[in-house]
């Protein structure tokens, strides 16, 4: 009873209590050899070029919009009140026909001022081009044989009898391409600083006046286009903000007030309007990045500057801000009997902050090393498989030459029994 008990813990331990040891046997295969070296180069590659490509050792930290501010100051007097231009001297051959049969036909070209012309909210800057006013006047009993109204719904002299009249004026906002449009911008983003297994979270906010700022302009396309003089701003530039001409913006998306917008053209084959009609959106992409192609050419310190690329795309469309004022004083009980309905087409500057700062991370660094550990060593792994259990009839040798079950007390008392007999 007690042998077989001893024999049941030894097989017990033998099949729970065990550990694997590496056991390392050469074999000479020219085949396995091959593919075991192809394997290892591949790898080798992969790793390299994921490392160079990637970078993966840094941590992105997403950026947010920090102190984004525009807007519009008058441009020098000498581009804005030049009376030269088209839409001042011949303002008709402007004229549109819609399909419905409206008819838009400016009059003339006047400066407006500042205030009235531009409008300013959280999300844009609207700059008028063309403006059309209606002026409503209604008027009840004798006020109605005042000259300014003709028509009387009842006879002059009733004492309830209305009228109302209405007048229209429709011109362009004088030489509004001259105007300046400026932006200040700069972001915000939250960097982890892991030193060891201390974290702490710090927020770090840059605004345009920073040294750390480059800001270049470029079109849809990607290629540099100039705004105020220039297309790189670096910060000593831009500290009054980024600014340039509103044809200078819309040159940057390859536009001009002048042109026709085809895409809007009636379809009885009448004129496309043009563009200082119609309006639309300027749109304006701030991108924000520590690590860029190019950074070289322009002088940018890795790791320490960060360069803001402004991209200018345009949208062109009907754009209106349409507004309601009252030509009267206004009396309690009493409905006011004058005002101007002013529908303005005009431009939208739309402006947008995205992008990420890259920067060092220790935590990144050790996850680049374990992954290159392991895909470095995977060959190996997979050929040690195919050793054993892939190649047929050479396995089971190759088997038996690379594992082997070693029982250190079945082992000695062997070799004492060997001893004793020898």
């Amino acid at each position: 009873g007690l042998g077989r008990c001893a024999k049941a813990c030894s097989l017990a331990s033998d099949y729970l209590f065990y550990v694997y040891a590496p056991k390392y046997v050469t074999i000479y295969n020219t085949r396995l050899g091959i593919l075991f070296r192809a394997m290892q180069v591949v790898s080798c590659a992969w790793v390299v070029t994921t490392l160079v490509r990637d970078r993966p050792w840094l941590k992105d930290y997403p950026v947010r919009p920090y102190g984004h501010t525009e807007w519009s100051e008058e441009g020098p007097e000498s581009a804005v009140n030049r009376s030269d231009v088209e839409h001042c001297q011949n303002p008709g051959g402007f004229k549109y026909r819609s399909n419905s049969g409206k008819t838009l036909e400016p009059s003339r070209c006047l400066r407006q001022l500042h205030g009235d012309k531009v409008k300013s909210t959280s999300s844009d800057l609207f700059i008028s081009t063309l403006v059309w006013d209606t002026f409503t006047t209604e008027a009840q009993g004798a006020k109605c044989a005042l000259p300014t109204c003709g028509f009387a719904a009842l006879p002059i002299g009733a004492e309830h009898a209305t009228c109302s009249c209405r007048q229209e004026d429709i011109f362009f906002s004088k030489n509004v391409e001259g105007d300046i449009v400026l932006f200040h911008h700069g972001y915000s983003a939250t960097f982890e600083n892991d030193n060891f297994y201390q974290i702490s979270l710090v927020t770090e906010t840059v605004t345009s006046r920073s040294p750390k700022i480059v800001t270049r302009v470029v079109n849809s396309n990607g290629d540099e286009c100039t705004v105020g003089g220039r297309s790189l701003w670096r910060n000593t530039d831009s500290e009054n903000g980024i600014f340039g001409t509103v044809s200078e913006w819309l040159a940057c998306s390859g536009h001009n007030l002048d042109e026709y917008v085809q895409g809007l053209a009636p379809t009885d084959g009448s004129q496309a309007p043009r563009l200082r009609m119609v309006g639309g959106e300027v749109n304006v992409q701030f991108h924000y990045s520590s690590e860029l192609e190019g950074k070289d050419s322009i002088d940018l310190k890795s790791g320490e500057d960060v360069l803001c690329t402004v991209k200018v795309e345009f949208i062109p469309k009907w754009n209106m801000w349409e507004t309601l004022s009252y030509l009267e004083d206004l009396v309690a009980g009493q409905e006011p009997g004058s005002h101007r309905l002013r529908r303005s087409y005009g431009l939208s500057f739309k402006s947008s902050a995205h992008g990420v700062v890259l920067l060092f991370s220790s935590s990144k660094l050790l996850n680049v090393l374990v992954n290159a550990f392991v895909i470095i060593t995977f060959p190996a792994n997979v050929i040690y498989w195919i050793i054993l259990y892939g190649v047929g009839l050479l396995s089971a040798i190759y088997y038996k030459a690379a594992v082997e079950d070693l029982n250190v007390h079945r082992h000695v008392s062997g070799v004492g029994v060997r001893m004793l007999a020898s």
